[in-house]
This record gives C-alpha cells, structure tokens and sequence, in this order.
C-alpha cells in the first residue's frame, strides 16, 4: 500500500475527509465559451443552419445570448437539445425569405408544418403568441426554456427541423419563382373570396388583422387558421404559390 492511500485510510478512519479537487469556477468568460461551443456542434449537426447564419447576421448572436442563458440558469445534460430548440425557434421566424426560390414540395412541406401548428394553437393561446413571435410571447420567454423543449410542444421539433431545413438547403442557388404583383394580387384574391364563403363574412375582418401586431393575438391565429386551411384545398402547384405570394416576402 503506497503512503498516499495509507494516509487516506487513516484519515477516513478518525471521520476526516480528504480534499476534493475544485471544480472550475464558472465565469461570464467560460458560459460564453460554451455557448459558441454548443452553437458549433449544432452547426456541424444541422448545416441548413450555417446557410441561414450566412443570409441573417443577427441569427448566431441571438442563439448565443439565449443559449448562454440557458446555460446559467441550469440547463443541466440537456444542452445540446436547448441549443438545438433555441436555433429551431429561431430559424421559424427567419424562413419566409427562402419561400419563393424553393420548389413546390418543399413549400407545402414547410406550409404544412405552420398549418399542424396553427390548428392546435386554436385551443392553445401561448403557442399562438408563440408563433405570431408577440411581445408578451418573447417575455414570458426570458430566462425560461426554449418553447420547443417543454414536454408540451417537444413532438413538433422532428417534423418543423425537417421541413426547415429541407426549405433552407432546397432554395439555395435558385432564382426566386415569383410572379408579376398584379398576378399574385389576383390568386390571393381569389382564396380571400372562397374563405369567406367557407368561414363566413367575419373572417374577412379576421384576415385583416393577421398583420396587425396591435391585434388580439388570438383573433390573428383564427385568420390565419382559416386562410392556411383555405390554401390547403388548391392544387400543389397552386398552393405552393400562393404561400410564396403571402408569406415568401423579406
């Protein structure tokens, strides 16, 4: 037995304990640090993600910041899946702009995903201001888990990253399929016309407050409801323009 352990033994003997290492002092510096480390790795993982970082400069710090929150809070073994949720909310609300290079399926992919999404956040007020991206919806974030880690909404992550990233990868060196204004201007017409005859006059008062960030967030999520489940009943091709034409502008 070497003097060391003998020394321990007799120490553990008369109740006294030896030393334990230190841990490392977490500083400002070191949860910086590991922020960029984990943003890293998730753009290794996701590359979708670095195309977009390249497209939105603010995306990456934004990432950071709420990831290196997360991280001093307490985001225990779990954080490469906070940094991958954090990156995932993000990008949602940075997506419109690669609607109208893709091709129509990846369109109605991505299309389809908001609409899973909109019909559920009709019985649920927080993932409709979740998804409006409201105010009040970025303050009840602070210093919570991202939206997309609660056991609630953790079952949208796999089919939202796929349709995301199969969008963002598909637009990449394409020319935007857009169509003269007049000409987008006459087919949203057109589904305006036949949602108000599925959903009744009131709808059309509904539809012209989805941009209106003043608005109940809960009467925007309805015309946004009704218009998305209008638009799922015309052909592929026709669809996939009409999400380009609304939704696929900066």
């Amino acid at each position: 037995m070497n003097g060391f352990v003998r020394v321990g033994l007799l120490l553990a003997c008369f109740g006294l304990a030896m030393p334990l290492p230190a841990k490392p002092a977490k500083t400002p510096e070191s949860y910086q640090a590991r922020a960029e480390q984990l943003v890293a790795q998730t753009l290794e993982k996701i590359p979708a993600y670095t195309l977009l970082a390249q497209q939105q400069k603010d995306f990456i710090p934004a990432w950071q910041e709420l990831l290196r929150q997360q991280l001093i809070v307490g985001a225990g073994r779990r954080e490469r899946e906070h940094s991958e949720s954090i990156a995932l909310g993000l990008a949602l609300h940075s997506s419109n702009g690669y609607l109208s290079a893709a091709d129509d399926d990846s369109v109605n992919r991505y299309f389809q995903q908001q609409r899973r999404l909109l019909a559920d956040a009709q019985q649920d007020p927080r993932l409709c201001r979740l998804l409006l991206n409201t105010p009040s919806a970025r303050m009840d974030q602070a210093g919570a888990p991202p939206w997309l880690m609660d056991k609630k909404y953790r079952a949208y992550r796999p089919g939202l990253q796929q349709a995301l990233t199969g969008l963002i990868d598909n637009a990449q060196g394409k020319w935007p399929r857009t169509l003269p204004a007049e000409q987008n201007s006459l087919f949203i017409r057109r589904v305006v016309s036949q949602m108000v005859d599925s959903y009744g006059p009131d709808s059309l008062k509904r539809y012209e407050l989805v941009s209106n960030e003043n608005a109940s967030p809960e009467i925007r999520c309805l015309g946004l409801h009704q218009l998305y489940e209008t638009i799922d009943t015309l052909p592929l091709e026709l669809r996939a323009q009409v999400v380009r034409g609304y939704f696929g502008q900066d």
